[in-house]
């Protein structure tokens, strides 16, 4: 026979007065249905007709009510039984106000093979629960993570070793939720290892959502399975000893609490390694160079792959006194240092590296390399070996000084050079190395000499601006061009040049500048390489 429906929920939507009405399965039978009458009350008095249904296949409808109070009832009457002529009456339902209840998590845990935050909690007693929403704060503020109907939910999107807050609310078939629950915090686990003591720093944020009654820490030593150890409830820290060169160990905190269901929670796995010492395979001073008469350039080749952290430039390996410490890192090959303080002039400077690993102390160190000092007696040089490059040295280049440029005069392989071209002022040494077996090669410079020879100067009483004699400049023997200046005057006495690059002089030159015809004066102080000091003064004649 033909039966009214079952009435299941009713929601309000506050928003606009609207009501959902679901009811099970209507089964016509008789083939006597014309329609569901629909009344509602929403007070303890009469129904009030609200709309029809003539769907014998629907099983929800959606009324718009004169209001949203909270205290309206419902029934359908089906039109008609088996008869045609009697109705059927349904249940009366009220509508859905009452959200579940608060639904407590049990605990929040990271996986310990995915390493990912699992949240766990129990049924929500509330009977029209349909599923729960899963919250994380963040500076106070609560996001919403996901909605699902399980009893669990994985964190895919957050790191496990963040100090993250979770909590949930669960929510019925009329989407209304229940107050959010408690937050929950895993236990989140950081690990430091010290290489001199071999042992680990443990520290660790406790759980927060429950009070911790007991936990453990589980050890795996090189893939180990995991072994409990002992902690006292309120432990955040320990330090665990014992480590040897090649371990690797991991570690995660447990913490239980008895009181009501059995709650666990663990914490992220935090691992350390503590590696063999690995002595650098090469430490070579690749180059000792000088720079000028109070500088030397060092630089050193070290291959690093291991501890060792940084490097030391030492001086005078009898009584070693320390230049100077550079970091090392690897894959960085070339450390450079300049030592200011020397006298290029006087003496060979010699130098060695040693590099630095934590508790181990010095680790490797290279072989003693010095600087070439070269003299002069009278026009014979003599300078000192470039010792301990690895390619030993190809040759020694010997440069000339003209007063005007430098110039590669001759090479050699001894230590002794004898000059015959008295128009060369001073010298310096030039070392070559032969490629070494790390694929590269370097040069060192010695210190520079002046011979010194009786001064001789010459300066031109005519110049042509548009010739190539346009230059007043100082030509000679024997002139510190470094010490030495130039004063250019006119007819009046007035000051029209003047310069310390006597090595370049004054230029009249009609292509870069115009110089009126007539007599100028020159004023001169040279400085001689045996540190006499002379001065010239004259005139010149610029014609065209």
């Amino acid at each position: 026979m033909t039966k009214a429906p079952t009435l299941i929920r009713a929601c309000l939507n506050v928003a606009d007065s609207t009501v959902t009405i679901d009811y099970s399965a209507f089964q016509d039978l008789c083939g006597s249905f014309v329609e569901h009458h629909i009344y509602g009350s929403e007070s303890t008095f009469g129904f009030m007709l609200l709309n029809t249904e003539k769907n014998a296949s629907a099983t929800t409808v959606q009324i718009k009510l004169p209001n949203a109070n909270p205290t309206w009832r419902f029934f359908f009457e089906t039109r008609y039984t088996c008869n045609g002529v009697d109705t059927a009456k349904s249940n009366v339902l009220f509508l859905d106000i009452n959200p579940p209840t608060v639904n407590p998590i049990d605990s929040v845990s990271i996986d310990l093979v995915t390493q990912l935050p699992i949240m766990s909690w129990q049924k929500n007693d509330s009977l029209d629960t349909k599923g729960f929403r899963i919250y994380t704060r963040s500076n106070g503020i609560n996001s919403t993570l996901a909605d699902t109907t399980k009893l669990t939910y994985v964190v895919r999107n957050q790191s496990s070793i963040t100090n993250n807050q979770y909590a949930l609310a669960a929510f019925d078939s009329c989407d209304l939720f229940s107050a959010i629950s408690g937050f929950h915090s895993a236990i989140t686990l950081s690990t430091s290892l010290d290489t001199c003591t071999k042992s680990a720093a443990l520290t660790w944020s406790p759980y927060v959502g429950w009070t911790t009654e007991s936990q453990q820490l589980y050890v795996s030593r090189n893939g180990s399975s995991f072994t409990p150890q002992g902690l006292q409830p309120n432990d955040v820290s320990i330090s665990y000893p014992g480590i040897s060169f090649g371990d690797s160990v991991c570690f995660f905190i447990r913490a239980r609490n008895e009181t009501g269901i059995k709650k666990s929670s663990s914490s992220n796995v935090s691992c350390v390694k503590l590696n063999q010492p690995i002595i650098p395979k090469t430490t070579y001073l690749s180059k000792i160079s000088v720079l000028n008469k109070s500088s030397i350039e060092i630089e050193a080749f070290i291959d690093n792959q291991g501890v060792a952290d940084s490097v030391v430039l030492y001086n005078d390996p009898a009584s070693p006194k320390r230049i100077g410490s550079l970091k090392l890192s690897i894959g960085q090959h070339f450390y450079d240092w300049v030592d200011n303080n020397v006298s290029t002039d006087l003496t060979s400077e010699t130098y060695f590296v040693r590099t630095f690993a934590p508790c181990l102390g010095g680790t490797s160190v290279s072989l003693n390399s010095s600087s070439i000092h070269l003299s002069i007696d009278d026009e014979v040089l003599n300078w000192t070996h470039y010792i301990n490059w690895i390619g030993s040295v190809e040759a020694y280049y010997i440069y000339g000084f003209d007063g005007s440029t430098w110039n590669i005069i001759d090479n050699t392989r001894l230590l002794t050079y004898e000059n015959i071209d008295t128009t060369l002022q001073c010298f310096y040494i030039e070392a070559i190395e032969n490629q070494n077996v790390y694929g590269f090669s370097r040069e060192s410079i010695s210190n520079t000499v002046c011979a010194k020879r009786t001064p001789q100067f010459y300066v031109p009483n005519t110049l042509n601006p548009l010739s190539k004699n346009h230059t007043l400049r100082v030509v000679g023997s024997s002139i510190d061009v470094d010490n030495s200046s130039m004063i250019v005057f006119n007819r009046w006495g007035e000051q029209i040049f003047t310069t310390n690059d006597i090595k370049t002089g004054w230029s009249v030159d009609a292509t870069t500048t115009f110089v009126p015809m007539g007599v100028y004066f020159y004023d001169v102080a040279i400085m001689d390489l045996n540190g006499n000091k002379h001065r010239l003064s004259g005139s010149v004649r610029v014609i065209r």
